[in-house]
């Protein structure tokens, strides 16, 4: 299987939430990632764009924690309504 070693940088809160996240996963972070890709180029162009925006923002007026905080809630409210 080939692999290509891709430079990107993410903010630290999103770096952060990566490690947490990836616990569950033996602390594969390159794999948490591509699942992201993954669901990101799963989705629909509309979908797309509003994270992008969604991300876009918050990194330009330093809101990415908000957002993550967001997430988070999000994901609770799915699991615990069964939708997750």
């Amino acid at each position: 299987m080939a692999k290509k070693k891709v430079g990107i940088f993410i903010h630290d809160a999103v770096s952060n939430a990566l490690d947490e996240a990836s616990v569950q996963f033996a602390h594969k972070k390159g794999l948490c990632v591509s699942a992201a890709i993954l669901m990101f180029l799963e989705s629909d162009p509309k979908t797309q764009r509003k994270y992008v925006e969604r991300v876009a923002i918050a990194e330009l007026g330093g809101g990415v924690p908000s957002i993550l905080s967001d997430a988070k809630a999000e994901q609770a409210r799915r699991i615990n309504s069964g939708l997750g």
